[in-house]
């Protein structure tokens, strides 16, 4: 007799399905390792945040201005991809060189820089995305 299951968190089983084929694409070379960093300048003040996750081995590092790699938790990149890919990303608005004046930057391993608040907006006018991004982003 032939029975079909199907699972009870339907939302973390598609999460795991989406990390299994990332995997795949990492290891068959379709796809670099997930990279993301965050940069904030404030005057002469600059301090960097560069976090890299292979779905492959399982491994999520950071590393703060240019130091060593620190290991994170891997339950964690699925908060930091949840909350930093909920806002908008205006790629026309992008910078192709890394920026030196004032502000708050993301670059997701394109090779484009996004100022938040320009080329990283909120999805709606109550969202608080950019809120949400710049307090996980202290949080390290």
């Amino acid at each position: 007799k032939r029975v079909t299951v199907y699972p009870v968190d339907k939302e973390r089983w598609g999460y795991f399905l989406q990390e299994f084929m990332q995997a795949i694409f990492e290891i068959s070379g379709r796809e670099n390792p997930f990279e993301l960093t965050y940069l904030q300048i404030d005057g002469k003040n600059e301090k960097s945040l560069n976090l890299k996750a292979s779905f492959a081995n399982k491994r999520f590092t950071m590393r703060k201005n240019n130091g060593s790699d620190e290991n994170l938790k891997w339950s964690d990149l699925q908060n930091v991809m949840d909350t930093v890919y909920r806002a908008g990303f205006m790629e026309e608005l992008a910078e192709p060189k890394k920026p030196s004046k004032n502000g708050r930057y993301l670059s997701a391993g394109d090779g484009l820089w996004y100022e938040l608040g320009v080329a990283v907006v909120e999805t709606t006018a109550k969202s608080k995305d950019l809120a949400k991004i710049e307090k996980l982003f202290s949080s390290f």
